[in-house]
């Protein structure tokens, strides 16, 4: 309740019903993408720099192209562990769109 009294800058009382526009929605839609690729950036790159670390200080540990391709295709973003890139199998990246859909149209 806090944030929405920040954002618009009065009182707002506890019944108050929200009725966002389709734009609000396709706005927060792509904020939610956009955060979600950032986050998935950077957690695909910690993993990455920690794993090349315990491979370096064990190659027998585990094989990299296998490290490498799991986050990979769970974060939609291609994580590099040693000199192996992984693949992006079944990208999620595809369910991420945002796009408007048009009366009769298929979502």
């Amino acid at each position: 309740m806090a944030k929405f009294k920040m954002l618009l800058k009065a009182d707002v009382d506890s019944e108050r019903m929200l009725r966002p526009s389709e734009d609000d929605v396709l706005h927060a839609k792509r904020f939610l993408l956009e955060t979600a690729v950032s986050v998935n950036g950077r957690v695909g790159n910690r993993l990455a720099e920690l794993s090349t670390k315990l491979h370096e200080d064990n190659p027998l540990l585990f094989d990299p192209r296998a490290r490498a391709d799991a986050p990979s295709t769970s974060l939609a973003y291609s994580v590099k562990v040693g000199d192996c890139l992984g693949a992006l199998i079944g990208s999620a990246q595809s369910h991420w769109r945002c796009r408007r859909v048009r009366p009769g149209e298929q979502a």
